[in-house]
């Protein structure tokens, strides 16, 4: 974990007679063998004294938040993030933001601050040893997630902390400690009192678990965790009317979910959701009437944007059964062409009326068959010009039978073709 300029910052915070620490994830994960990436330090300095610190020095040093005491250090291509040891009082709740501050030059009462044993260990710079209060490496050496003080208090204080916990835990490949497990699910109220985008972002994070360190199945482990906790109503709040055993048995009927790749992750698991939802509660609704309340703004904090790719992605899952030509197919690409990528990499081998779609949507790209007007051979000039039409409306007809014109075999869309057949259609 040693450096040039860490070992420098060392020395520069030592000539104050404060030693400092790594900690957090960095000290963790070094002991876990995972390359480190952010870089977090900590002393008993206040962001006051190390300004002046490193004022004569080639450091460059930027308050982040002066009442937390972070700050940032940096120097080239180094840099770094510092916390001052310190001290938090809560709102009573699962408040994220701690109400009151006491800086603090104890370091034991800074690890009383902290969530998990694993992200407790201190690794002085000067001395090249790690300081451990909570058995923290024991627990990163065991693979276990545990609170530093008793599971309750610390979930009392963050609510946040339960999602975060059931994110580091897959991503890490660890196992929840029964106590802290069982804490976690009785403080499961918690999260109303949190905004619903921090917890929503949070655990859109939580879902991509599996890409952090490549840890396999780790988005599974994660839902699984949510399911077994109760949360899955905390994120989809119009699950909430539903008997919670059975909707805490939805890790056990994914699907979608486990193949999506990063970047459709949540359509996976909304499209399984509704399904789910369908089988066990709603059999007379649409899946796409289900969706809708899934991710009304009401019921979940998700963007405009990403509630209306699932939304196409699960209106295109109940109307492709309904495809029977190849013009049908086509038409269907078009309308969700934006949407076509989602649907192969969720629905391949699916079925085959999926089967019949993708290999039009193949055929469509292969033989260059246009997917919007823009792709066409000729424009509304030319129709004018062919047909000695002026009104815009009629040649927006014509432009657009030419464009289900083309789309019914290759080879329709050439100039040549598409003129023979404005002639034809102009008559």
């Amino acid at each position: 974990m040693q450096n040039k300029e860490l070992q420098e910052l060392a020395q520069i915070f030592y000539c104050k007679g404060a030693d400092l620490f790594i900690v957090g994830g960095c000290t963790r994960n070094e002991l876990l063998g995972i390359k480190l990436s952010d870089l977090d330090l900590a002393s008993q300095l206040q962001n006051k004294e190390i300004k002046r610190l490193l004022i004569e020095t080639d450091y460059e040093f930027e308050i982040k938040n002066n009442k937390l005491g972070t700050s940032t250090i940096s120097k080239g291509d180094f840099k770094c993030e510092h916390t001052t040891f310190r001290q938090e009082q809560y709102k009573r709740g699962g408040y994220h933001l701690p109400t009151k501050i006491k800086f603090t030059k104890d370091i034991k009462k800074d690890v009383k601050r902290r969530d998990f044993t694993c992200n407790s260990i201190y690794y002085n710079i000067r001395t090249e040893e790690y300081l451990d209060y909570v058995n923290g490496i024991k627990d990163v050496k065991n693979k276990v997630m545990k609170t530093v003080l008793k599971p309750k208090e610390v979930f009392s204080r963050d609510g946040l902390r339960i999602i975060r916990m059931v994110r580091q835990a897959a991503e890490l490949g660890f196992e929840i400690d029964g106590k802290t497990f069982k804490a976690a699910q009785k403080k499961i109220n918690q999260l109303d009192d949190l905004s619903r985008s921090r917890t929503f972002k949070e655990f859109e994070v939580a879902i991509k678990s599996d890409y952090r360190y490549n840890t396999a199945d780790a988005h599974l482990k994660a839902i699984e965790y949510i399911c077994k906790l109760d949360g899955m109503q905390k994120i989809f709040n119009s699950l909430e009317k539903y008997n919670k055993n059975k909707v805490n048995d939805f890790c056990d009927e994914l699907k979608y979910y486990k193949i999506a790749k990063q970047s459709n992750r949540m359509e996976g698991l909304i499209v399984d959701l509704a399904i789910f939802v369908k089988k066990h509660f709603e059999e007379d609704k649409t899946l796409l009437s289900i969706a809708q309340e899934l991710t009304n703004k009401q019921n979940c904090y998700i963007s405009d944007d990403k509630r209306e790719s699932i939304l196409k992605t699960i209106k295109a899952y109940e109307g492709v059964g309904k495809l029977k030509t190849d013009p049908q197919a086509r038409k269907f690409i078009i309308k969700y062409k934006k949407t076509m990528s989602h649907l192969e990499q969720l629905f391949t081998n699916e079925n085959n009326a999926f089967d019949f779609l993708f290999k039009n949507y193949k055929y469509m790209k292969d033989n260059k068959i246009p997917f919007s007007k823009s792709d066409l051979k000729i424009d509304g000039h030319i129709i004018q010009d062919t047909v000695k039409l002026k009104d815009k409306k009629q040649i927006g007809v014509l432009l657009e039978k030419c464009f289900m014109y083309s789309i019914k075999a290759k080879g329709n869309n050439t100039k040549a073709k598409l003129v023979e057949f404005i002639k034809k259609e102009g008559k």
